[in-house]
Parts: structure tokens; sequence; C-alpha cells
């Protein structure tokens, strides 16, 4: 009867052996060495027997949303059956990126650019920033060539004020009340001959095209 028992043991271990081997080759863990913009050509780092490879893989995304790992994070692969593409890139882990800060029930849109963030607070609040001098641009396209700083309240309050002191003198053709102004706006830091860099905010623009 032992032996009987012993033998099963081993069998069990044996089976167990089995799966464990299988589930290995179904999914993989281990760095990203190639990503593309559509996620058609990424590779993840693969080992063989022999020698080591890479395996091609196509990266799968949530609706709506788009983005390009950069090289080096870790990549978890699962291969799948049917179509062309046989082994699929499920998911992606790195505290390299990203914030670290996340309140629970809260997310964040981030790139590799440390700092440019779309954060969206478990109290419902939409925080958006960008990396050091980089700009937030509205309706700009791709470029945002053509967008303009977006006035903000502080700015209109200046100027209504430069305008409810401005005096004028009649039959000068709206010189007096030109000086008023402008010597106003020049005391609030603004310069008398551009606006640029003083009017508006400066890293948030838009364009109304």
């Amino acid at each position: 009867m032992r032996e009987v028992i012993d033998e099963l043991r081993r069998e069990i271990r044996a089976v167990s052996d089995r799966v464990r081997q299988a589930a290995a080759n179904i999914v993989w863990m281990a760095d990203l060495t190639q990503t593309s913009a559509d996620g058609t050509g990424d590779k993840i780092r693969g080992e063989s027997d022999e020698q080591q490879h890479d395996r091609q893989l196509r990266r799968f995304e949530t609706w709506g949303f788009r983005g390009r790992p950069v090289r080096g994070v870790l990549g978890l692969m699962l291969r799948v059956v049917g179509g062309r593409t046989q082994e699929a890139l499920a998911g992606i882990a790195t505290t390299s990126y990203g914030p670290t800060d996340l309140e629970e029930g809260e997310s964040c849109q981030y790139c590799r650019a440390d700092g440019t963030r779309v954060r969206m607070t478990k109290d419902g609040d939409v925080l958006i920033d960008a990396a050091g001098a980089r700009n937030v641009i509205i309706n700009g396209g791709a470029s945002g060539v053509g967008a303009d700083e977006v006035v903000t309240k502080r700015d209109l309050q200046i100027l209504y004020a430069a305008i409810n002191v401005a005096t004028t003198m009649p039959g000068d053709g709206g010189a007096s009340l030109k000086s008023a102004i402008l010597t106003v706006l020049g005391a609030a830091g603004w310069s008398s001959n551009t606006i640029d860099g003083h009017f508006g905010a400066s890293r948030v623009k838009a364009s109304r095209g």
C-alpha cells in the first residue's frame, strides 16, 4: 500500500511540473526591447536553451487610450491561439515613470517626460501639468503652431482696473486714455511695447481655429 501511495505522489509531482512548465510557456514576463507607434511591432526579451532572442508581439490596449511604452520597462506576454500574431503584450509594470502617490480611486495619464500628467483625483478634480517649460495647448493640433496664451481672470482684473482709473482729455483723440492705461499696465509689470510674456497664462495656450 505504501508503494502505491509513493507512486501516486510521484505522479502528482510530475503532473504539477508539467502544468508549471506549460504555464511558463503561456505567460512570459521580461523587459521590452522594442515598441511601435500602433502596437503591432513590439518586442519582448525572450530566452531559449541555446541563445537569447526577442519575441515579437501585439500590444493590446484599453479602448480610447493609446500609450507607447519606453523600452526597458517590464512587460507581461501571453501566448494566445488564433490570428497571425500568437503572442500578445497584456500590460507593463514600471515605477520609473508616472506617479507613485495615487490615492485609492485616482487615475493618471503620464508619458516619458517627468511632470507631464493629467490626473483625475478621487474627489473629481482634473489636474493638468506640463513638464518643465513645456506648454498645455488646447485645440492647437499636434504642433500647437498659432496657439496663443489663454487670458486669465487676473489679466482681466488688471485691464479693468487700468481702464477704470484712466482719465481723458477732450480733443486729444484718446491719447490721454491710452497713456493712462499703459501707465497702470506698466506698474503691473506689462510692457508698453509688447504684451508677450505679461498677458495671459504663458504656459497654457489655445487656438480659435
